[in-house]
């Protein structure tokens, strides 16, 4: 069978090649006699069947195993081309597909310029719960786990007139820039209260010079003894501090933490913060970032979760502005401590 086809295939090359070279007279003459098909005309169905012609539909032609495809399923120009740009491009490293490649790997270079990322995968170093409006202040509540992202991003909110809560010695602090009054009347409104005193902490020993007229002998003595601790010393306020701080006292109020992760937050913000309790007026102090959550939610607030609170005590406050010091609250540090170190002054409490 294979060499019957391969003869007929031959007689056929043969026809063609006889027909070809024929003009148009002899053309006729050969159409007549059988020996070729009437140009143009293969497609007509009453020559193909008075000349007995079937239209294939399938390849007919077999020779040694080969099958050759009918036109339709035989692949497109362009889609021979993309096959080449695919080979190619995988035979160099560049992926799949050739287009776009240069301006996607472009945009991930600038996007990571932007805002290096971790791993993917793995969980940020923080869980944002709202965002910042575009006038770098707060809308919503966030929480951050205490981190130096958390504490720049404190920073950038107190100098934006946004308040910041988180862990001190005592409780948990609602911190804003103590020189900005507008800052500090938001504070009072954050709190619903009016005519009370707020208490400053400060980075170090130095940074109470911005907040204090002076620092009399009896001030410096109880801080060099009880600093850092949760004594809070009450002193005359500078020029400086607005009126709001010390509630038409002409006194503030200035503590150094005993807690690192503390000062290091209030550094980050200036070196001077207001610390008065995260809580609504009449309510409890917040002990945990949760619960700072649950009074202020929705409110404008950044929160830094520096884990649960280490005393049930407030701290001690002790107004050394005048001649005589004035025990105003005892907390942490009890009456009798501050007693023992006055005797060495030869001072006692009022």
């Amino acid at each position: 069978m294979a060499a019957e086809g391969r003869l007929t295939f031959a007689r056929a090359c043969t026809h063609a090649e006889e027909y070809a070279g024929l003009d148009a007279a002899q053309r006729e003459e050969a159409v007549q006699d059988g020996r070729a098909f009437p140009a143009g005309r293969r497609e007509d169905e009453e020559v193909r069947g008075e000349h007995e012609v079937e239209k294939p539909c399938e390849p007919r032609l077999r020779l040694d195993g080969v099958t050759y495809a009918p036109a339709h399923a035989r692949p497109r120009r362009d889609d021979r081309e993309r096959a080449g740009q695919r080979k190619y491009f995988d035979e160099h490293g560049q992926g799949r597909d050739p287009r776009g490649h240069a301006r996607r790997d472009e945009r991930r270079a600038r996007l990571a310029q932007r805002e290096p990322r971790g791993p993917r995968r793995e969980p940020r170093d923080s869980q944002k719960l709202s965002s910042f409006n575009s006038h770098g202040g707060v809308t919503g509540l966030l929480i951050y786990p205490n981190s130096a992202e958390a504490r720049e991003r404190a920073g950038r909110t107190v100098a934006a007139g946004g308040c910041v809560a988180f862990r001190t010695d005592t409780f948990y602090g609602l911190g804003v820039n103590p020189f900005d009054r507008r800052a500090v009347e938001a504070l009072n409104e954050l709190k619903g209260r009016e005519g009370k005193p707020v208490l400053v902490l400060v980075s170090d020993a130095e940074a109470a010079d911005k907040l204090l007229a002076e620092r009399s002998e009896l001030f410096d003595f109880l801080a060099a003894r009880h600093w850092p601790g949760p004594l809070t010393l009450i002193g005359r306020a500078a020029e400086g501090v607005p009126e709001l701080l010390t509630a038409g006292t002409g006194t503030v109020g200035v503590r150094l933490p005993d807690d690192e992760e503390a000062r290091e937050i209030v550094r980050a913000c200036g070196g001077a913060l207001t610390a008065t309790s995260a809580n609504p007026a009449g309510r409890p102090p917040a002990c945990t970032a949760v619960e700072v959550a649950s009074y202020f939610a929705p409110g404008p607030l950044f929160v830094i979760d520096g884990g649960e609170c280490r005393t049930e005590l407030p701290s001690t406050v002790l107004d050394v502005s005048g001649g005589r010091p004035r025990l105003i609250r005892e907390g942490v540090v009890a009456r009798a401590r501050l007693e023992e170190s006055l005797r060495l002054l030869g001072r006692s409490l009022s």
